[in-house]
């Protein structure tokens, strides 16, 4: 199945919850921020487009209240009569292949970049996670100059006012999950990548830098 991703204006509603930070705890594998950066990247690269939506899917493990993101794979998701459509047919086939690989590994949500959560964000958010409470939205910005990491992740909130209930998101704090053999990976894979000399891949490789010294910051999103 071919991949289509789609470019499309961000929603001026924002969608962020002002009661403050979420109730999970995350730890966030660099392999996942790797892997959102290449997707943009790749996408900005091949179709001309300085600013394309990318869209996929978290996995990792949770335990309680405790979430590890590990992994993620890219979703296809189309502009149908100007609203988001996720392709459920490619979400299905490749969720049944991870699972497969990744037994021990299961759904916790969905990336896309941008600032903040929007109207999309949030019909899109409908769409992939269906009946799964709680899940985590990441966002990374691609227009952010900075020398901290782009990366603000969101817990999934479900509000009901005057009888209609709708998705916002609350804002997490997470932390870097820095294992040696994946650390040495990804900082190895990032400075590769800043042949192909785009602004998100130069940015990666500067904030690999805190990595590779043993960098376990915690950072706030949003």
């Amino acid at each position: 199945c071919d991949k289509m991703e789609v470019s499309m204006e961000e929603g001026s509603e924002q969608l962020v919850s002002a009661g403050g930070s979420g109730s999970v705890s995350v730890s966030l594998h660099p392999l996942v921020v790797m892997n959102v950066s290449d997707h943009f990247t790749r996408v900005k690269v091949q179709t001309g487009d300085p600013n394309p939506s990318v869209y996929g899917v978290l996995l990792g493990r949770q335990k309680g209240r405790s979430v590890e993101v590990c992994n993620s794979y890219e979703l296809v998701v189309e502009v149908i009569e100007g609203h988001l459509v996720l392709d459920k047919e490619y979400f299905t086939a490749k969720e049944d292949q991870f699972k497969q690989v990744f037994s021990d590994m299961e759904f916790i949500g969905w990336y896309t970049n941008g600032e903040v959560p929007t109207s999309e964000d949030a019909t899109l958010h409908e769409q992939i996670c269906q009946d799964k409470e709680n899940s985590l939205l990441i966002k990374l910005n691609t227009s952010a100059r900075t020398n901290q990491l782009p990366i603000s992740i969101y817990e999934s909130l479900i509000e009901v006012e005057e009888g209609s209930a709708r998705v916002l998101f609350s804002s997490v704090a997470y932390t870097l999950a820095t294992e040696e053999a994946e650390r040495i990976g990804v900082d190895h894979i990032a400075r590769v990548s800043v042949t192909g000399s785009t602004d998100t891949s130069a940015g990666i490789d500067g904030w690999t830098d805190g990595w590779t010294d043993g960098q376990t910051d915690r950072w706030t999103g949003g």
